[in-house]
């Protein structure tokens, strides 16, 4: 939230320190998967433990405490770098895409955006990547299709990869 509204430091700081005490020994954060995801906490391969944890890392990574916890920023790193290949869903990718950006992984996240390519959708001059679940909030559809998208054409930006599709 830094940079779009004021948020006290202190409750970052708190934020921060409890998800690290709750990443797994093999560096994810399964129970998320289940509870805000939607998926099985259980399934190391399951989609909705891959965005719970790019969605926590990217945070982590972002976060102004990144260099304080680098050892728990890797270790989900590596994780998210071993397990992507279990799905094929385009937002996947873009969230564990910019998590790598994030986490300084700029060539594992082009690896990514180079299959994230292959699984856009066209319509005429329209492009789009589908979401293959319901948002973070909600959000199911076009909706979702939208915040895949977002996520994807940032990761892009962010990498200055894959230009001509961005035009």
């Amino acid at each position: 939230m830094d940079g779009v509204m004021t948020v006290d430091s202190t409750v970052i700081d708190r934020a921060a320190f409890y998800l690290v005490q709750r990443q797994s020994v093999r560096g994810n954060w399964p129970v998320y998967a289940g509870r805000v995801a939607g998926g099985k906490y259980d399934d190391d391969g399951d989609p909705a433990q891959l965005r719970a944890t790019a969605f926590i890392v990217w945070a982590l990574a972002a976060s102004k405490q990144a260099n304080y916890h680098r050892a728990v920023i890797d270790k989900a790193l590596d994780w998210l770098e071993k397990n992507t290949d279990e799905t094929a869903a385009a937002d996947t990718l873009g969230w564990v895409a910019n998590a790598l950006i994030a986490g300084d992984r700029k060539e594992a996240a082009t690896t990514l955006l180079n299959r994230l390519v292959t699984k856009v959708r066209r319509d005429g001059d329209r492009a789009w990547w589908p979401a293959s679940a319901p948002t973070w909030i909600g959000g199911w559809g076009v909706y979702a299709d939208i915040e895949s998208t977002a996520l994807a054409v940032y990761a892009m930006l962010r990498t200055e990869s894959q230009g001509e599709l961005l035009q």
